[in-house]
């Protein structure tokens, strides 16, 4: 190998390291931007927690419910 490679290979990992933290500047501002939502509707999460077991217990009253109008084959 000579020097004019490792030169080229160097300037090269350069360029995509510079690309890479662009690119990591920009997925960050994103989560800030997502974290500072999360942290203004903190309210809303609260309440959020009681609605999947809430609604999981409807529709498990719901099937039992109808288990008893359907008559099953043995």
């Amino acid at each position: 190998m000579t020097d004019t490679d490792t030169r080229d290979r160097v300037i090269a990992q350069g360029v995509l390291l510079a690309a890479l933290e662009k690119k990591m500047d920009g997925m960050d501002a994103k989560v800030t931007a997502m974290h500072e939502l999360l942290l203004q509707g903190k309210g809303v999460a609260r309440a959020g927690r009681w609605v999947g077991p809430l609604v999981s217990a409807l529709i498990a009253f719901a099937v039992s419910q109808l288990g008893g109008f359907i008559s099953f084959p043995r």
